[in-house]
């Protein structure tokens, strides 16, 4: 449990450290929380028996229905524990397939079989030029493609479902009918085999070429999200031209259309992007000023590695081996592209976790509760029982009255329950993908897993 705890806190930026030694100030802040529910649960049970006059007693012990009129209290705080227990249950529901909607959403690229490598330039090597940092790039991934089991490498900022982003805005004579606001898109420079290396599928047109660095023309790719805010479904954007604020002079080709690659996270709605060719014009920004929420780091730019076959971590040392050969003074940031789309997850997964461990652990408690009062009542209710089977009441009838008994107390619960439960999805609302608040499945999933729980309990 500690091992999950650790993993669903650690972020991409580092791992968490939980320090799970015994402490004294735990366990007595946990003994002292067992000793007041104890004495809770225990006091008033014994104080209502303490009240009972032994001729009463034993005059009503038997009598049919004198267990019923006992059990009202009990009722009452089952009918609760059901209640706060279905809320558990319906939150961990909600969680849950939050977690698995977003597992298997697609985010355009296929990172199965794909390293990350950041290189890292310190002292001399980090006060490069632009022009000199993106030869030393250029050697890096022509280096890295001839590594044995690599099929392509690429350089790019940033990566997807990355924490780095840029976003440009289009010159306003290019969309003078869209908001101010709907003309930022993402933006990334990327060189050439990048949509390869990444698993983005090319819809129209072609990929970036060497020479497009050099070439007068400046080129740009879109994504589909692009065409359809931009030019409108089913039209051919190959040729058109558009521009950047900031730059309105300088105009950027389309000749090619992508997939849609979710930039940051997976619960981002997918945006129009523009990918520019890495080092247009000799800069590693290809349009410099443009950029007006994020720019590059100096010099950090990713290399992204396609293997042949098998797991992307078995050529990190050969990579990494190779990068130290064009600059020694570079030290590399090493992870695969699955641990990066895994990253996006770790809040979902550890709130589906936690919330089911309480879920679970609520329900367990819930049908030991039912069990323990049901067993009481019909204790209670020997002598009436025996009665009636000796006048020919049958076992079937008498543990449906039981189950009956306790489905009806869990019945009561649910709506209670449920009641609640709508109001806490809605408190928990912005922390779903792809589901409402009160979303019916889960609702009625979490309450037949109670009747379950309390038939079961019954007939215990």
């Amino acid at each position: 449990m500690t091992r999950l705890l650790v993993v669903g806190l650690s972020q991409r930026a580092g791992e968490v450290f939980v320090d799970v030694s015994p402490d004294w100030r735990v366990a007595a802040f946990t003994l002292a929380a067992a000793s007041c529910a104890t004495l809770l649960c225990g006091v008033a049970p014994a104080l209502r028996a303490g009240r009972v006059a032994p001729q009463a007693a034993l005059a009503e012990h038997g009598r049919p229905g004198s267990a019923n009129t006992r059990f009202g209290l009990d009722r009452a705080i089952l009918v609760g524990q059901v209640a706060l227990t279905l809320i558990l249950v319906v939150t961990a529901g909600l969680f849950a397939r939050t977690f698995t909607k977003l597992a298997v959403l697609d985010a355009g690229v296929d990172p199965d079989r794909v390293l990350l490598v950041t290189p890292h330039a310190f002292g001399a090597a980090a006060a490069l030029s632009a022009e000199e940092r993106l030869r030393r790039y250029d050697r890096i991934r022509a280096a890295v493609q001839e590594v044995p089991g690599v099929a392509h490498a690429a350089v790019s900022f940033p990566t997807p479902l990355s924490a780095n982003t840029w976003r440009a805005m289009l010159d306003p004579a290019d969309a003078p009918e869209i908001a101010e606001e709907a003309r930022w898109v993402d933006a990334a420079t990327v060189s050439p085999d990048w949509f390869a290396t990444y698993g983005a599928p090319l819809l129209r047109g072609r990929d970036f070429r060497e020479d497009d660095q050099a070439s007068p023309r400046s080129v740009v790719i879109v994504n589909d999200a692009f065409v359809s805010r931009y030019f409108g479904i089913g039209r051919d954007p190959l040729g058109r031209t558009i521009g950047v604020l900031h730059e309105p002079d300088q105009r950027h080709v389309i000749v090619g259309v992508v997939g849609n690659v979710i930039s940051v996270s997976l619960r981002d709605a997918v945006r129009p992007a523009v990918y520019f060719p890495l080092g247009r014009d000799g800069r590693l920004n290809p349009v410099r000023g443009a950029f007006a929420i994020y720019t590059a780091p100096s010099g950090i730019f990713t290399v992204g590695v396609r293997t042949e076959r098998g797991a992307p971590a078995a050529l990190a040392g050969s990579v990494v081996g190779v990068i130290r050969t064009v600059d020694p003074s570079l030290t590399s940031e090493v992870r695969t592209l699955a641990t990066q789309v895994d990253g996006t997850l770790r809040q979902e997964r550890l709130a589906a976790l936690v919330a089911g461990l309480f879920g679970g652990m609520a329900l367990l408690l819930a049908a030991v509760g039912l069990y323990s009062v049901t067993l009481l009542a019909m204790r209670r209710q020997r002598v009436a029982t025996g009665i009636r089977m000796a006048l020919g009441a049958t076992r079937g009838r008498v543990l449906g009255e039981a189950v009956r008994r306790v489905l009806r107390v869990v019945g009561t619960g649910v709506a209670v329950g449920g009641l609640a439960s709508l109001a806490v999805g809605r408190a928990l609302g912005t922390l779903l993908y792809g589901l409402e608040p009160h979303d019916p499945v889960t609702l009625a999933t979490a309450a037949v897993v109670l009747g379950l729980a309390g038939a079961g309990a019954g007939l215990a």
